[in-house]
């Protein structure tokens, strides 16, 4: 009983003391074109001043975006990829799994907060998560409303 007990403590003070640090991450790859900005092969070079200073740019912009989005869960932004088209972008958006928000709150994020991004544009309809363009219109309907629209359907086709 004293071992269980004692047990009991060792591992509630152990994950009571666990940093956030060892917490569980997940990437979401975020996809964007920049349409007014131009595109130079040294942004092909990740060791290149344009290359580094681009991620510079780019991270100082959207890192406020999803740390005010996403408080508890987003952890950081690693710039991947410029390539032409006139500057497109491909970061990840590291989260903590357990809080990780789906594409469409990530790209609304980033939508919603567009105008505050002054160093480029972002073409609106360019945002993709994870290879997933989203309308932001939600294609759901209930049940009863597939129910009722068969119904009139069928009423409709049955008057003919």
């Amino acid at each position: 009983m004293a071992v269980a007990w004692i047990t009991s403590i060792f591992l509630l003070l152990i994950a009571a003391t666990t940093p956030a640090d060892l917490q569980e991450l997940e990437v979401a790859r975020l996809y964007f074109k920049s349409a007014q900005s131009t595109f130079t092969n040294d942004l092909l070079n990740p060791s290149s001043a344009a290359f580094r200073n681009r991620v510079d740019v780019t991270k100082k912009e959207l890192e406020p975006i999803f740390l005010e989005a996403f408080p508890d869960s987003f952890k950081n932004m690693t710039v991947k990829v410029f390539s032409k088209g006139s500057v497109n972008t491909e970061a990840d958006l590291t989260f903590v799994k357990a809080l990780l928000p789906d594409h469409n709150q990530i790209r609304t994020a980033l939508s919603k907060s567009v105008a505050k991004v002054t160093a480029f544009d972002i073409v609106l309809s360019s945002i993709n998560v994870n290879g997933i363009y989203s309308s932001g219109i939600s294609h759901n309907i209930s049940f009863i409303t597939a129910s009722c629209l068969v119904l009139l359907s069928w009423l409709l086709s049955s008057q003919q």
